[in-house]
């Protein structure tokens, strides 16, 4: 099965370190949101993935 894809925009936050994102998901699925984040002063990037479900 073809992965589905979305792009993602990024939202003004009211609280600091919070982050809100807006995607317009064409289906129902699975999907797999990408993170990635360079923390200040260290070294190296963070990196992870959230997988979660799309429902009518």
């Amino acid at each position: 099965m073809e992965m589905m894809t979305a792009p993602i925009e990024a939202l003004p936050s009211t609280e600091p370190g919070i982050y809100q994102f807006k995607a317009n998901l064409m289906m129902p699925g699975g999907y797999r949101l990408s993170i990635g984040a360079k923390v200040q002063g260290e070294t190296g990037s963070l990196e992870n993935k959230l997988e979660f479900k799309a429902t009518p």
